[in-house]
């Protein structure tokens, strides 16, 4: 079946999916409300909830799910529709506290973007906003104060239950970290994520890295370092830190440091790898640490492009790591870099059986930029995008899988986002997408990593994260993000293909220096975004919805 046709038919066994997940909504549903019951008759006994699910408020919304494990967990229903028989006429006297694992995070004075001035997010990664009022309110379930201090928190968990994602009553005093909650003055935009290159060392050769084309420079931050960049992002009230590398697993001992550090800090962290050697240190990493959020595994393609690509017989034992790490309940991400070695229909069919196999439920797909060792012009066609995009439509549509996240990067998501981030427009900063992103390694801090060369020397090195004035040098690279708005590039203020292509991406433009001209990567997978919808449009006789 072509890609039109699985979004405008509804044969049978797409019918049977939706019944699934109509259930496992009505399921979740059901238990929301049955918490609801419990934690509010303990903060106000007697108290009657009605039990219709109820929509958060527009000032408290969920902006991002990352997390393989439900929320809201059958397992634990029957426990809670028992609590609840139970709690009728328990007394006051409970403490409120974050979730281990869970953050809060306000930039009060920032003038950019005001919406995430203010957040909340969850030990399974979900990221909330908040008015500074639901701020205050939360950062005071410290865990020593008791529930008839703040009777206005039960006024708020009545109207939006799913602050239970982040919060917790306890019969007994239980302080928080107070490096749970951070604030911070002075920063011109969030920086809410950041990538942390832990070392240059890596043990393969892929033909396509970004990152080690240089082979000068330092290759590993010391130990002391390590504890003074954890402390300097928490302060600057990062939200998410990325470890990546070089491969950061290859020194247990500098791993584990790592690992501390951050931790210390109540950081949550993502682990990327390439998921070859090692896997009980990662398992380590993750052993009752809240804090630990993923892991991303690279995995290109089946054996063979794989294997061509990464430069090592590695396949077989990045797949048993894979499997190890979801035994051990670790979220895994697979991303797969999709070249010309594997964007075959029957190619594409082989990887999808492995991702099967190792019941992989979060699998991002990229058709990789001209960047670093990616030296030549190696993206697909627009052709062999579609042939691409159709195989693995046909792969989700079957449900022989147990994928809840996939994504062809710009050229769809599975499933549609139900509240799906608003469309840029031409006023927005030219470089929007990775407004909240510093990035950096033991070189030093660059304007974005991923592109270091094409932004010039000027660029290339501005500071290092070990340093007292991180702030300053985010502050920087803020300015000169936000500084020029899209519709100053000339080649988007003019051009048709903006709504699907958004932009592009300054790296890829051809004057990045100057944040000026197309972005041609990204103007081909809009085209093919493009196609398809009118694909859709085709096979249903009028304008897809």
């Amino acid at each position: 079946m072509n890609i039109a046709g699985w979004l405008n038919t509804r044969n049978k066994s797409l019918f049977h999916g939706f019944i699934v997940l109509y259930y496992a909504h009505e399921l979740s549903g059901l238990y929301k409300a049955v918490q609801k019951i419990a934690i509010t008759e303990k903060l106000f006994p007697g108290r009657h909830v009605p039990t219709q699910k109820t929509q958060p408020t527009k000032s408290f919304k969920g902006l991002d799910v990352r997390a393989e494990h439900s929320y809201y967990p059958t397992r634990n229903l029957k426990i809670r529709l028992l609590k609840a028989e139970l709690t009728s006429e328990v007394s006051m006297g409970r403490y409120p506290r974050l979730k281990d694992g869970a953050i809060l995070r306000a930039r009060p004075d920032c003038p950019y973007p005001a919406e995430a001035a203010h957040v909340a997010v969850s030990p399974e990664g979900l990221v909330y906003l908040l008015t500074p009022e639901e701020y205050q309110l939360f950062a005071a379930c410290d865990g020593t104060t008791p529930t008839e201090e703040m009777p206005e928190l039960g006024v708020k968990v009545e109207a939006d239950p799913d602050c239970l994602n982040f919060l917790e009553l306890q019969d007994s005093p239980r302080a928080i970290s107070q490096k749970q909650k951070v604030e911070t003055l002075g920063l011109l935009t969030p920086c809410r994520n950041a990538i942390w290159h832990a070392t240059r060392a890596c043990n393969m050769a892929c033909a396509h890295c970004y990152y080690l084309y240089e082979k000068n420079g330092r290759r590993d931050f010391d130990s002391k370092e390590k504890y003074s960049i954890a402390t300097n992002l928490s302060r600057i009230g990062v939200e998410t830190v990325r470890i990546s590398g070089g491969e950061a697993t290859l020194d247990a001992d500098r791993f584990a440091i790592l690992i501390e550090a951050l931790t210390q800090e109540c950081l949550p962290t993502i682990v990327n790898t390439n998921g070859w050697r090692h896997p009980e240190r990662i398992i380590a990493a993750f052993n009752h640490n809240p804090f630990m959020r993923a892991v991303q595994v690279s995995l290109d393609g089946p054996k063979t492009a794989h294997e061509a690509i990464r430069g090592s017989a590695s396949f077989n034992e990045i797949k048993a790591n894979i499997i190890r790490f979801r035994s051990e309940g670790i979220h895994v991400r697979v991303i797969s870099m999709l070249f010309d070695a594997w964007w075959q229909r029957h190619r594409i069919q082989e990887m999808c059986r492995h991702i099967a196999e190792m019941g992989v439920m979060d699998w991002a797909v990229e058709i990789p930029s001209m960047t670093g060792l990616w030296t030549k012009d190696l993206t697909l066609a627009q052709e062999q995008i579609l042939v691409a995009a159709n195989a693995f439509r046909e792969f989700l549509e079957s449900g022989a899988h147990q994928l809840t996240t996939f994504s062809l990067n710009q050229v769809f998501d599975w499933p549609p986002e139900e509240n799906s981030p608003r469309s840029k427009t031409l006023a927005d900063p030219i470089c929007s997408h990775d407004l909240g992103l510093l990035s950096f390694g033991p070189e030093g801090i660059a304007f974005c990593t991923l592109f270091r060369e094409q932004f010039g020397p000027n660029w290339k090195d501005i500071g290092n994260a070990q340093a007292n004035d991180l702030k300053q040098v985010w502050n920087h690279i803020a300015a000169h993000r936000i500084g020029r708005t899209i519709g100053q590039n000339p080649a988007c203020a003019s051009c048709d293909m903006f709504p699907s292509c958004q932009g592009g991406c300054p790296g890829q433009y051809e004057d990045p220096l100057h944040l000026s001209g197309c972005d041609h990567h990204s103007r081909n997978l809009a085209l093919v975004k493009q196609r398809l919808e009118k694909e859709a449009e085709k096979a249903g006789g009028g304008k897809h919805a």
